[in-house]
């Protein structure tokens, strides 16, 4: 795909053509971007230009010219998709919900005596925003920014649960990472855990992510957004988890029900 020199660039010269200048121009780049927020798998350019209704060209350069930026990221079979650059953005807003919601984990480590992570969901993967370590001797504990697959994740499940099969499959492919012997093999046993979470409302990794450690998992849905982002689940050593799995399930369902009293507060 034409790469751009960088969307302000790009913008100037579409100006200068006299594409209805570089207001609208920016008015459909996020057009697209919200097209392709709504498609997680990824859309080609065809599929782009259908839902937008403008011509294929004039998806074609603005794409190359979010391409640049890294806004949107294309290639394999799926076409183009929402690249790192708006996850690098979107991080500066990450830590008004960490802030929001710090002391409703503060309080659910307390209770449970666990290790709390916030995570974010980033394509395929998760990553960790925020997390309050056990004040206990065996403990787990991450370091911010850490980032793992999905699907091997009790919180990536959880979100990955929000979300049909078929974007699912669109957005992971047939293949799956495998941390541990327990991760999940491939897309159909994955999806027949996905199936279990809607249910219930929770996630859980036995041993999934890293062998020792297990660990349940709600997902979050921040203020103004339709979309579930995030996910906060507690982490433990495998050691002690089976008798606390009741406590943890109880726990979480009342935290997660805490968040959304706390976001309609604001």
């Amino acid at each position: 795909m034409k790469q751009a020199r960088s969307f302000l660039a790009d913008t100037e010269i579409l100006d200068r053509r006299g594409d209805h200048g570089g207001i609208q121009v920016i008015a459909r780049a996020a057009t697209i971007l919200r097209a392709l927020e709504n498609s997680p798998g990824g859309l080609g350019l065809g599929a782009i230009s259908r839902l937008v209704g403008l011509p294929r060209s004039t998806v074609q350069r603005i794409v190359a010219a979010l391409e640049a930026e890294g806004f949107v990221e294309s290639g394999g079979p799926d076409g183009v998709r929402l690249g790192p650059g708006l996850f690098s953005l979107a991080a500066t807003i990450q830590p008004a919900l960490a802030d929001m919601i710090r002391p409703l984990m503060e309080d659910l480590s307390r209770t449970l005596r666990e290790t709390v992570v916030l995570a974010r969901m980033r394509g395929r993967e998760i990553t960790v925003v925020d997390q309050v370590i056990a004040e206990r001797e065996l403990r787990f504990r991450s370091r911010s920014g850490a980032v793992f697959p999905l699907s091997c994740t009790a919180g990536g499940k959880a979100l990955l649960a929000e979300m049909t099969n078929q974007e699912v499959s669109r957005l992971l492919g047939p293949e799956l990472p495998r941390l541990t012997p327990t991760s999940p093999s491939d897309l159909p046993s994955l999806l027949a855990e996905l199936a279990q979470v809607r249910r219930t409302g929770l996630a859980y990794d036995q041993e999934t992510h890293g062998v020792g450690l297990c660990a349940v998992a709600v997902s979050i849905q921040p203020r103004d957004t339709r979309d579930w982002t995030h996910a906060v689940s507690v982490v433990v050593p495998t050691a002690r988890y089976n008798e606390q799995v009741p406590q943890l399930e109880t726990a979480l369902l009342a935290f997660q029900e805490a968040v959304a009293a706390k976001m309609n507060e604001h």
